[in-house]
């Protein structure tokens, strides 16, 4: 078995149980047309395997392609200080790449007001520099473990 370098810690994105039969990690761009392609694969993967999984998610946005996926990511970000990464990942994916400033306001009022979420959605200027970190972390991640996009 492959492990997987660095390991997975409090600071990921994690879906399932810790010590799960399955771990499955994700380097992630929301712009990307292939992440896009690989969202309802691996959500149906998700849901077949249950409780067997455990699904991360780390960031991956490729800046010098996809103008807007280092402000989705910190989109993301800011739905995470608010409990609703997942909600916002979704919303995200699902969007099929419309990323603009005013679609990832929409998409968190829509999604953090469904989850009962803090009503007030954290501009991308006020993110704790904890979550700014996480993406920086995220990307030194992948370059140590030699992911390519």
């Amino acid at each position: 078995m492959t492990e997987l370098t660095p390991p997975l810690s409090a600071e990921d994105h994690v879906d399932g149980q810790d010590g799960a039969e399955l771990e499955l990690v994700m380097y992630g761009d929301f712009q990307c047309p292939y992440c896009t392609a690989a969202y309802p694969i691996v959500k149906r993967v998700r849901d077949q395997l249950g409780g067997r999984l455990l699904f991360a998610f780390r960031h991956f946005p490729l800046r010098d392609v996809h103008p807007d996926a280092q402000r989705a990511a910190e989109a993301s970000e800011a739905a995470a200080a608010q409990g609703a990464f997942w909600e916002m990942h979704d919303a995200m994916y699902e969007s099929r790449g419309a990323l603009s400033r005013d679609d990832l306001i929409a998409y968190a009022r829509a999604r953090l007001a469904a989850y009962k979420c803090p009503k007030r959605v954290i501009p991308i200027g006020e993110l704790p520099m904890n979550a700014i970190g996480k993406l920086d972390r995220d990307r030194l991640r992948e370059l140590a473990g030699q992911v390519r996009g």
